[in-house]
């Protein structure tokens, strides 16, 4: 949490090239970040191991060192780091999932981030800033304890720790996407989140002129959308899709928990109502057609859009840093 004697501290800025390591890497959102910021940095590897996001990473990226999984790597094995990203699996927290916690579960890979840290605290190359991601069940009533405890743990090294959650929406996508990021600066120094943007974009600023016709749904495919059998298993899914319209400045369309896949994203056009296609899921991430299209030679539409839904919208990220520089 932000301490509250923060005011006293002096603002932290990046080196000049400071040195990036993304853990969790999927696509390299945060990469693409620093390079649309146009930071001159050093990227010094990355951690993942789903084989269908490292083809789309080097795709967008280019040959990158990738240290594999993270349960694998010691403090020992990397070099000196400024910036380490770890947006780690939220599969255990998200209300779309069981909700089973830290404990034993994917969502729980963050302890070997916290690892790597106390044994890269014994080599004395701790990076200078941290930057994780989540949903914001993180910090909510049933896991905010364990949270508090990762940060505890953070503050133990030497740790400085801001926690916020910010919408998309409020900083120029027309998604309404919440995660929770906490930036955590070694030492004692303050940082400030970014404030919201006024939205100036409607939907349609994102939509395809002619989406391939398998989009729209049937008539009868609506009308059970709108059966009260379909809303209330809506409603005990969590459920927080909707329909829009793509015509309104500042409507943002509003996204499943951590999914961006088209059968949980619908907009009404003047044909009717249809999926989002995969490049506006893309879009929407605030990532660029021409790294899409990069994407696309290499990796399938299922994946692609899980790939979006595992994303930070770039935006978001790209405000943070601004913060940092």
């Amino acid at each position: 949490m932000t301490d509250i004697f923060s005011f006293m501290y002096d603002k932290y800025h990046l080196p000049d090239k400071p040195k990036l390591f993304e853990s969790f890497s999927g696509i390299g959102c945060q990469r693409i970040a620093f390079d649309r910021l146009g930071i001159d940095y050093e990227m010094v590897g990355i951690s993942e191991i789903d084989k269908y996001a490292l083809q789309s990473y080097m795709a967008i990226h280019g040959d990158t060192k990738n240290y594999g999984s993270i349960c694998d790597i010691k403090g020992k094995d990397l070099p000196q780091i400024d910036v380490f990203t770890y947006s780690f699996p939220c599969t255990d927290l998200s209300k779309a999932g069981k909700q089973k916690g830290l404990n034993d579960t994917r969502s729980g890979l963050v302890y070997e981030v916290l690892r790597i840290l106390q044994e890269l605290k014994v080599e004395g190359r701790l990076p200078n800033v941290l930057i994780m991601e989540n949903v914001v069940d993180l910090v909510q009533t049933k896991f905010i304890r364990q949270f508090q405890q990762i940060q505890l743990e953070l503050e133990q090294l030497g740790y400085t720790n801001y926690t916020q959650t910010l919408n998309a929406k409020n900083y120029g996508v027309v998604q309404n996407r919440d995660r929770v990021f906490m930036v955590s600066i070694l030492g004692e120094y303050s940082y400030e989140f970014p404030r919201p943007i006024i939205l100036n974009k409607c939907l349609n600023d994102y939509l395809v002129d002619d989406p391939e016709l398998n989009t729209y749904l049937s008539e009868k495919m609506i009308a059970c959308m709108y059966s009260p059998k379909a809303e209330k298993y809506s409603r005990a899914k969590a459920f927080e899709g909707g329909i829009t319209d793509g015509n309104s400045i500042a409507r943002a369309i509003t996204t499943r928990v951590n999914s961006m896949r088209p059968t949980d994203n619908f907009i009404k056009t003047e044909k009717g109502i249809r999926r989002l296609t995969l490049i506006e899921c893309w879009r929407l991430m605030g990532i660029s057609d021409n790294d899409f299209y990069k994407v696309r030679e290499v990796t399938g539409k299922i994946q692609m859009y899980k790939q979006a839904g595992n994303g930070i919208v770039v935006d978001v990220f790209m405000a943070i840093i601004k913060n940092l520089i």
